[in-house]
């Protein structure tokens, strides 16, 4: 019966396989595909969710008109004076005033705090990469 030595198994071995797993290796490569994002159209932006792309969103406060109806300080939102008797001179008996919008004074629309204002931001589904190598 014939020895064979290790060595002579592993060159063997190496001999049959390397050129196999060059080969796997060239064919894994070319079969891989750069496919653009189907939600940012490959270019990694989208419109901002909170303010659709404007870079202003609406005060939940007012509702963008600059002026927001509270309870009257003077009579605690009741109408009347402290006795009941008489109707609250501040309010005109409605229990409330308006006042500036505390969030944005001076009618000025508040910019969109997701966006900085911009109304672009990084596209939600590839994270500003515009896509995605797959391997078939």
């Amino acid at each position: 019966m014939r020895k064979i030595s290790l060595l002579a198994i592993n060159v063997v071995i190496l001999m049959f396989c390397v050129p196999f797993l060059a080969e796997v290796s060239t064919l894994h490569a070319r079969q891989q595909k750069w496919v653009a994002c189907s939600k940012c159209g490959g270019n990694g932006q989208q419109y901002c969710m909170r303010c659709n792309g404007r870079g202003l969103e609406t005060c939940y406060s007012c509702g963008n008109t600059g002026v927001v109806t509270i309870n009257c300080r003077s009579c605690g939102g009741t109408g009347t004076n402290r006795n009941r008797t008489q109707y609250c001179s501040n309010c005109n008996g409605s229990g409330k005033i308006q006042e500036y919008c505390a969030r944005h004074p001076g009618y000025k629309q508040p910019k969109c705090g997701r966006c900085n204002g911009t109304g672009i931001e990084r596209c939600s589904l590839c994270n500003g990469t515009g896509g995605k190598y797959w391997y078939y």
